[in-house]
């Protein structure tokens, strides 16, 4: 293999000089054929490098090397480009067309379409590009302002709704007009409801003082201070025929509401019963809207007082046959929204 030179013939005998412009010479013809790269350059100063198979070329400013072609094959080279990349245009022959670079060292003129067909997220041809199907996801949209919500307006185009405060509800407005959020309607709204049935009976001898009813009682955790609380109730059940009148009140918790005015020594409650048939239990019931102030857990009961023996769900006489029923009473809670 001819050395590299660096083209500098220094002073010296006659027959050394003859070897080092035969040394030169020799390195010329062979554009500096080595694996390694000459220790001196100039500026365009040609080099095939043996190592990576590449006829190189110095540029202008002596700093850097180009490759020009691939030594085995002859083939142009695409300067390092990737398989497919185009890499310089030409007037050849059949139109316009560019140089790729095909992946196997080898590079080959390529006609350019004046309408090419899209790849990837776009369908069509150039000219009528447009957005493949599914192509676009939460990551390609743009950027937007935090509650907003994506609409369309009257022309058809995209828009976007202000985003509300908390508690407000999003309203239509009607055809061509974009919906908004709006502050919910006023309180009246149910917002849970409780019930307790009570499908046994009761009795009771107590007398003079008020009893709870076994099973007739309801709890509920109003969501709100601001929430009343609706109650209704339905009483099968009275005294001893013709001698005693069972009398009904509601208590939450210890104190007693849904109750007549005080009047001398008279009791206070929301009804009373009192049997005109043995086999019969009289029915009594009762609505009240309590407003509590409260969210916390509120127990709803009902209690009965009576001078002689009281029953409940059941008749005094409680005959043992097909024309006596046992019947079912109850208390529900309604939380109703302000």
């Amino acid at each position: 293999m001819p050395p590299i030179h660096d083209y500098v013939i220094a002073n010296q005998t006659g027959a050394n000089t003859r070897s080092d412009l035969n040394n030169a010479f020799s390195a010329i013809v062979s554009n500096n054929s080595s694996a390694t790269e000459p220790t001196t350059t100039y500026a365009y100063m040609w080099w095939a490098d043996t190592g990576n198979d590449l006829l190189k070329q110095r540029n202008a400013a002596d700093s850097a090397w180009i490759s020009i072609l691939t030594l085995s094959t002859g083939a142009v080279s695409s300067g390092g480009a990737t398989e497919g990349t185009a890499v310089l245009s030409t007037g050849e022959t059949g139109g316009t067309k560019y140089l790729r670079e095909d992946g196997d060292g080898t590079s080959s003129w390529q006609s350019v379409s004046s309408d090419p067909a899209m790849g990837g997220d776009l369908t069509g041809t150039a000219s009528n590009a447009q957005i493949a199907a599914n192509a676009v996801g939460l990551a390609e949209m743009a950027g937007g302002t935090d509650g907003n919500l994506i609409t369309y307006d009257a022309s058809g185009d995209p828009a976007y709704v202000t985003t509300g405060t908390s508690g407000q509800i999003l309203t239509s407005g009607g055809t061509g007009v974009a919906p908004t959020f709006q502050t919910a309607a006023g309180g009246g709204k149910v917002l849970q409801v409780v019930s307790t049935t009570k499908t046994d009976t009761f009795t009771t001898t107590t007398t003079g003082s008020w009893v709870d009813i076994t099973g007739l009682s309801a709890t509920i955790t109003p969501s709100s201070t601001s929430s009343k609380v609706l109650v209704n109730i339905n009483i099968k059940g009275g005294g001893v025929l013709a001698l005693n009148v069972t009398e009904f009140r509601l208590v939450r918790g210890s104190t007693v509401i849904n109750k007549g005015d005080p009047a001398g020594s008279r009791n206070q409650g929301f009804s009373g019963t009192i049997s005109s048939d043995a086999s019969d239990a009289p029915s009594t019931s009762t609505n009240y809207l309590d407003s509590p102030g409260l969210a916390t857990a509120l127990t709803y009961k009902i209690q009965l007082h009576s001078n002689n023996t009281s029953y409940i769900n059941m008749s005094s006489a409680d005959a043992n046959n097909a024309n006596t029923v046992r019947q079912t009473s109850d208390i529900t809670l309604s939380e109703i929204g302000a």
